[in-house]
């Protein structure tokens, strides 16, 4: 427990920081549902959060939690009643809008257990979602604690995971892993990009990305550019091999 942060103390984090929070709520989300459905180990090339598929359900995920005001304990708790939701056969059950229904059914007992939701009625809830009416996000609210066996208490056990994994976002600790096929265009994101967004606008010139504005400007002499020279001839007549060619990093 050392290596953690007091999740009840956490507050005032960078858009960095709840960019990345925000896309560990996805990745649980979406785990859980793949999990109720049998599918224990999904194939992907990279996180559910970057995928285009997923990204409807991250802007209702980031909409919640800011429309809510929960605090990052909050989500935590919310994290748990997921965990123990997937083993449950309710999601099952649902056959449209399933992570969108398990995020807002347990955002809202979390916020209830822990006595922040007190003031916010089942409209104003339907009114943040924007997809599910008054009915809808009460019976929600009741087939999930029926789901739990009305217990909402969370232990340490339960909690410790997703505070280690946000202690980590937190601490700046863990980059974010970057899929070279499904860049994200959000700020404050490094962008990987094929070989194949490399070219030469001239034989004097290195490779600079496409739609660079000084795209006719030389680059400036730094060693990688030295060490890329020595290995590629850019006299007259020659041309650059794209196989060997080391994709640049777009900030």
């Amino acid at each position: 427990m050392a290596n953690t942060i007091n999740l009840k103390y956490l507050i005032n984090l960078t858009h960095d920081i709840e960019s990345r929070l925000h896309d560990y709520v996805v990745d649980c989300i979406v785990n859980a549902v793949e999990f109720s459905r049998g599918n224990l180990f999904p194939r992907r090339c990279c996180p559910p959060s970057q995928l285009p598929e997923y990204s409807l359900l991250r802007q209702f995920a980031v909409r919640m939690i800011k429309k809510s005001g929960v605090s990052v304990y909050g989500i935590a708790v919310a994290l748990v009643y997921i965990d123990r939701l997937k083993r449950e056969e309710l999601l099952a059950n649902y056959k449209e809008a399933v992570y969108e229904r398990l995020f807002i059914g347990t955002l809202v007992l979390a916020l209830r257990h822990l006595g922040h939701g007190d003031s916010a009625t089942s409209h104003d809830w339907a009114r943040m979602s924007m997809l599910f009416n008054r009915a809808e996000v009460e019976e929600l609210e009741l087939q999930f604690i029926v789901a739990l066996d009305h217990k909402l208490d969370v232990a340490g056990y339960e909690l410790l995971p997703h505070q280690l994994v946000i202690s980590q976002i937190a601490s700046s600790l863990t980059t974010p892993r970057i899929c070279p096929l499904h860049d994200s265009s959000r700020p404050m994101r490094a962008n990987f990009w094929l070989p194949d967004h490399y070219y030469t606008k001239s034989l004097r010139t290195l490779p600079v990305l496409q739609g660079y504005p000084d795209v006719d400007k030389p680059l400036p002499k730094t060693p990688c550019r030295n060490y890329l020279r020595s290995l590629f001839s850019l006299g007259s007549g020659s041309s650059f091999n794209y196989a060997h060619c080391i994709p640049l990093r777009a900030h």
